[in-house]
């Protein structure tokens, strides 16, 4: 959801929706009026595989980017947004980091 504040006055103003979990607040950024989100997918109905995918929402919350199936298998263990890059590192075995 996206929300204006101004003073103490709240409005809503979209809502978007991307499939996955959200590990924590460092997942999310809003850069350059674009929101970033990354997140971990569950595939129950394929024998439970994960995957990994960072997706770009606009200003209307609608996704006008996406990487999707970053480490199958795996799970992010820590994400963050600097300028126009996002280091991603997912967890299993190895630790790989992602940019």
């Amino acid at each position: 959801y996206k929300f204006s504040m101004d003073g103490s006055r709240l409005t809503y103003l979209a809502k978007g929706e991307v499939p996955g979990r959200v590990l924590n607040q460092f997942s999310m950024d809003e850069h350059n009026d674009y929101f970033r989100i990354a997140t971990t997918y569950e595939n129950r109905d394929n024998g439970y595989i994960t995957s990994n995918n960072v997706y770009i929402l606009d200003s209307n919350m609608n996704i006008t980017g996406r990487i999707e199936d970053i480490a199958p298998g795996e799970q992010i263990y820590s994400v963050r947004y600097m300028g126009d890059r996002a280091y991603m590192v997912s967890f299993k075995t190895v630790d790989p980091l992602f940019v």
